[in-house]
């Protein structure tokens, strides 16, 4: 594949609120879901089952999406719904709303230019993926790359409540790291304390070639 090829791939997008990247109310894993149920079609219905299944590598197991989904659910994001399996056989099944956002649709934008690719991308988990949604929201729309916001200790104690501690993020981070959407550079503080000064980027670099 064509490195033009690789890099339109990643370049298609959706306009994700930055409400929802910034929705503190949920887990960085569920608005790492929500990110990337938001790429795809207005009106999909999906199953726990089928996101465990085929959504990559690095995704979290059954126990762990079917805990964000009920964050979804309690937030107003999904709506539980039934589809037919064979027969008269029924299966759990679930649907993305758009419009449950903190401030009604008027929080619709501004907008995070969210590429399709990187809300799919299955080598980084959903928690991944949902820091980096909420990291990059605060950016310029034009922005290529932001330095993370008060660094994993912040983000530890911000969203404690939720159970992701330091360990949990850094974890994320690492992931981040390994496909190419961080980079860390060693400095020092004013009092020469070593300081990690880390970029979060919009596109892993290289982009990688998708199947």
């Amino acid at each position: 594949m064509a490195d033009t090829d690789r890099i339109d791939r990643f370049t298609a997008f959706t306009k994700l609120p930055r409400a929802v990247a910034q929705d503190g109310r949920i887990s960085y894993r569920a608005r790492g879901l929500l990110a990337a149920l938001w790429c795809d079609r207005p009106g999909w219905t999906w199953t726990i089952e089928h996101l465990a299944r085929t959504r990559g590598p690095a995704v979290e197991g059954h126990t762990a999406i079917t805990r964000a989904v009920k964050e979804l659910r309690e937030a107003g994001y999904v709506h539980r719904t039934a589809v037919p399996v064979r027969g008269e056989q029924m299966r759990t099944a679930w649907t993305l709303h758009r419009a449950a956002l903190p401030g009604g649709a008027a929080a619709m934008t501004p907008w995070l230019r969210w590429s399709h690719a990187v809300g799919r991308d299955g080598r980084i988990s959903y928690r991944a993926r949902g820091l980096l949604a909420d990291q990059l929201s605060y950016a310029r729309l034009d922005a290529e790359s932001v330095a993370l916001v008060g660094g994993v200790a912040t983000l530890d104690d911000r969203h404690r409540i939720r159970g992701e501690g330091r360990a949990a993020l850094r974890t994320a981070l690492a992931e981040l790291l390994a496909a190419g959407y961080a980079t860390q550079v060693r400095g020092h503080d004013a009092a020469g304390r070593l300081l990690w000064q880390t970029a979060l980027y919009r596109l892993p670099v290289p982009v990688p070639a998708l199947a």
